[in-house]
């Protein structure tokens, strides 16, 4: 995989996303006004999502459902400020031969990027609870031999879960705990089907492995102090990089805050990523989310305090 050439087209990408609405709709004059067409006409009358495919930044062909990642559909790139930085993250960190544990992997975004990096002597290993979203991951990684996908929810104890998954405009949101989006004013419009999913432990996964972890990405939209907790082992014996979408207090950031506080527990300290891709450490997360401004971010704990990025 060509590093240089996968940042040149994100960051073409990028300009695009930011740049006026003309210049996407010439870019894409057929995809770009049907998209926009479906999230603001279509979907909120039908409710039913449309099924597309379409290319990332780094070649990997995708299939969606809007009008859920309708930024990754018109230009190949998720634009939020944070996936950005962590894409540039990982175009500079992660490894050919590396393994790569993508838990909430949704439809496979990060997975298929990690899986182009890893290569074929690398390895990556997805894990998705929401059965629908589960089968785009599966439809869009089931031709890579360098990954495993699990329809799977990773806990903090192996057994069964209740398990929310919200319609194809929010299921980014789908999560073990809905509370936090309760009072939002689509959720009455948009509620969610709850669905029995199985639980497992990344300790009951990984410990056995011949390789050792080398990254651990955790989305989980507030079970992210369950997932570490039954990581425990893993995290002492093999030490990998961990990447956390940790959100700002006002949208419920106490599993966030537990989980910081275990892995600190751990060993591991907290970094920020630059927008060149680059660790920064990080003293005080709360205050550095409520500078930022940002609802969300990417951050990066790595153990001791000489960790070196592998």
């Amino acid at each position: 995989m060509d590093r240089t050439l996968c940042l040149q087209r994100l960051e073409r990408a990028v300009r695009l996303a930011g740049g006026p609405k003309w210049k996407r709709w010439l870019s894409k004059p057929f995809r770009y006004p049907a998209a926009i067409l479906f999230r603001e006409v279509v979907y909120p009358i039908s409710r039913r999502g449309w099924t597309v495919h379409c290319q990332t930044f780094f070649g990997a062909l995708m299939r969606l459902q809007l009008p859920s990642s309708t930024d990754i559909f018109l230009v190949g790139v998720k634009t939020h400020p944070s996936e950005l930085r962590l894409a540039r993250f990982l175009l500079n960190s992660l490894q050919e031969g590396s393994i790569f544990i993508d838990v909430g992997a949704h439809c496979g975004y990060y997975t298929l990027l990690a899986s182009e990096l890893v290569g074929p002597n690398g390895k990556v290993f997805a894990f998705e609870a929401a059965p629908f979203t589960f089968a785009l991951l599966h439809a869009n990684t089931t031709r890579r031999a360098n990954v495993t996908c699990h329809n799977l929810a990773i806990s903090d104890a192996v057994g069964k879960l209740s398990f929310c998954e919200f319609p194809a405009l929010y299921s980014e949101y789908n999560a073990l705990d809905v509370s936090p989006f309760e009072k939002e004013r689509w959720f009455a419009r948009y509620p969610p089907r709850i669905v029995e999913v199985s639980a497992r432990t990344l300790d009951s996964l990984f410990l056995s492995v011949p390789e050792a972890p080398v990254f651990l990405k955790i989305d989980v939209e507030g079970a992210e102090e369950r997932v570490v907790r039954g990581a425990r082992q893993m995290l002492v014996q093999f030490s990998p990089i961990v990447i956390v979408e940790y959100v700002s207090e006002h949208r419920g950031n106490a599993p966030h805050q537990q989980a910081e506080k275990f892995l600190n527990e751990l060993g591991y300290s907290a970094f920020r990523i630059d927008d060149a891709g680059q660790l920064q450490p990080l003293r005080n997360v709360s205050r550095f989310l409520s500078e930022s401004g940002e609802e969300s971010d990417n951050l990066v704990f790595l153990k001791g305090e000489h960790a070196v990025i592998r």
